[in-house]
């Protein structure tokens, strides 16, 4: 029987055995954080939770499915030292988002449970980018529970 911190840690163990480009920092969190703390600040950082579960009941007593909906977060600091974010630490994190995306949708079945939708509502937090120079984004993926 699958779980909410059994499909998200295998959505993490996917990710890690995927080998993303550039090293992330990949981790299980309750809640995605994304301050960027002087040890985390020059590295890219990976956090992968779960945002919710929904189940189907049937007859008021019988569960026949649950849909988990797992975040993955990504954050890294982009900013070069003159201030100005460049377009080529925006371009090396969609590419992340998206490798990261194909490993997901490359492992499909994960701890019981069939990957249904993927998105990413918004590609990057444009004032946060502009304000600290930190690029953010959640990649939202929908599993469907036995």
């Amino acid at each position: 029987m699958s779980s909410a911190s059994g499909l998200a840690t295998a959505v993490r163990t996917a990710i890690s055995a995927g080998s993303p480009t550039g090293t992330p920092t990949i981790t299980l969190a309750f809640l995605p954080i994304f301050e960027m703390d002087g040890a985390n600040a020059a590295g890219t950082k990976i956090q992968v939770y779960c945002a919710s579960v929904s189940w189907d009941v049937q007859n008021r007593c019988v569960t026949t499915t649950k849909d988990y909906v797992i975040g993955v977060a990504f954050s890294k600091y982009i900013a070069p030292a003159s201030g100005a974010v460049g377009n080529s630490g925006v371009t090396t994190m969609l590419d992340l988002v998206e490798q990261v995306a194909d490993i997901v949708a490359a492992a499909g079945k994960l701890d019981g449970c069939r990957l249904m939708s993927m998105e990413q509502p918004q590609l990057f937090d444009l004032q946060r980018l502009h304000d600290s120079g930190i690029y953010e984004t959640v990649l939202t993926l929908t599993y469907k529970g036995p």
